[in-house]
């Protein structure tokens, strides 16, 4: 069988079967206090990596169980602007385009990183953040969704709290420079 051809199954603690997601696929786990995105392969027909983490599917179906959780595929995003944070680190924006996709990287204090083009229409939003997680070696990081808007409302306070710092040095550094009322002349004072 070709690797391609795998699926990924996921079940109940009874074995029963709840759904299918082809290899490399995305689901969503939910618990209580929590939501997340997760990255899997597919290993074996009893085994898979999620995230960073293998399973036994029984044992991940125990788990999401016990934690009074619940699992499905990930949902597409429809929106033409998502933010996510990626293993409680890294702020990963995207918004679409004419040609494909923009997209910001910022630091966990949203301190601007890395940013670019992805020039691909054809693919769908939730495609487009998985391959720039892989071209930037995130791509097993969880993913969690959050407010495009409160990333977007951070970057800007501390973009403008560091060019504030930046302006304040310069201002200052300038006045420590400015000549006093004091003259001199070959040594004399005037």
């Amino acid at each position: 069988m070709d690797e391609k051809e795998h699926s990924i199954r996921f079940i109940n603690s009874s074995y029963d079967t709840l759904f299918r997601i082809p290899d490399g696929g995305t689901v969503e786990v939910q618990f209580p206090d929590r939501k997340f995105s997760a990255k899997c392969e597919y290993i074996d027909d009893y085994h898979t990596l999620v995230g960073d983490s293998v399973f036994h599917i029984c044992e991940f179906a125990e788990m999401v169980e016990h934690q009074h959780g619940s699992v499905r595929p990930e949902p597409e995003t429809e929106l033409d602007q998502a933010a996510w944070q990626l293993a409680h680190r890294e702020y990963l924006t995207l918004q679409t385009t004419d040609s494909g996709y923009d997209y910001t990287i910022y630091s966990q204090q949203f301190k601007l990183m890395d940013g670019g083009q992805l020039d691909n229409p054809e693919l769908t939003m939730n495609q487009a953040r998985d391959q720039i997680m892989e071209m930037h070696g995130y791509g097993r990081r969880n993913r969690r969704a959050v407010p495009y808007e409160h990333v977007m409302e951070q970057a800007e306070l501390v973009s403008g709290s560091v060019l504030k710092q930046l302006d304040d040095l310069k201002s200052n550094s300038s006045q420590e420079k400015k000549p006093g009322k004091e003259v001199r002349h070959a040594g004399k004072e005037r």
